[in-house]
């Protein structure tokens, strides 16, 4: 019965329906007593971080703060509790808190550095610095993606890490530097779900490469052999 009732909220949730989340949510306390620790853990932390999601749609930011703090405090291992830190970045992301939002993503990544969520906040927290707009965000945003790549090597979000670092690179004119990042990922690249997520992920990183060729060829006219020849065998195939 708990299940099913939190599996109901959830649902209310995911149809944007978050008064009637709220309600759910409450009515889910009264279910926990009683249950096997694991379980009544899970059920009272999911709940609470569904009742701070709730409120944040609602508005009620300053409520929806307080449960993450009260989750936080309550059950600070809980994959609830670190998923936390990634639904109060989006806010603050969502209202141009863009410093709040970095300040949260990186917090869950060095804090909770084996959690699966640690990648995906990196990754977030680059793009955050990358919005701020300085040379100095977007050496920041290298940084958290090169700490991702080095961490997790393993992980989906390697090759877009990478191709991220490269279009930064090109944003800061190290066009060099980019072109070594789209040949590692042209000649060694990470592995992809598929074979078709494969064969595109090849493709989007020669077409980069390409580009980056493109770019330097007013200075040096192999460069712009090489982007031709590119350009030309991307058309073909």
């Amino acid at each position: 019965r708990a299940r099913m009732a939190w599996l109901q909220a959830r649902l209310s949730y995911d149809a944007k329906k978050p008064e009637e989340t709220l309600r759910l949510v409450d009515s889910l306390a009264t279910m926990t007593s009683g249950l096997p620790d694991g379980l009544g853990t899970d059920i009272a932390s999911t709940s609470a971080l569904l009742r701070a999601q709730a409120n944040f749609e609602l508005g009620r930011d300053a409520d929806a703060e307080d449960t993450l703090k009260k989750l936080r405090a309550d059950f600070p291992t809980s994959d609830s509790a670190v998923y936390s830190y990634i639904v109060e970045a989006d806010r603050s992301a969502r209202q141009d808190k863009v410093i709040d939002a970095e300040r949260l993503l990186t917090k869950l990544a060095d804090d909770f550095p084996t959690s699966p969520y640690a990648p995906y906040a990196l990754y977030q927290a680059a793009l955050q610095a990358e919005r701020l707009g300085t040379d100095a965000n977007l050496r920041e945003a290298d940084k958290f993606l090169e700490n991702l790549v080095t961490k997790y090597p393993g992980v989906d979000l390697v090759f877009s890490a990478r191709m991220r670092q490269g279009d930064l690179l090109r944003e800061l004119n190290q066009f060099p530097q980019a072109q070594r990042v789209y040949e590692s990922l042209v000649n060694n690249p990470p592995p992809a779900l598929d074979q078709a997520a494969q064969d595109q992920n090849t493709i989007l990183a020669q077409l980069a490469l390409a580009e980056c060729h493109n770019a330097q060829s007013a200075d040096n006219p192999s460069h712009a052999d090489s982007a031709q020849r590119m350009f030309q065998d991307l058309i073909r195939s």
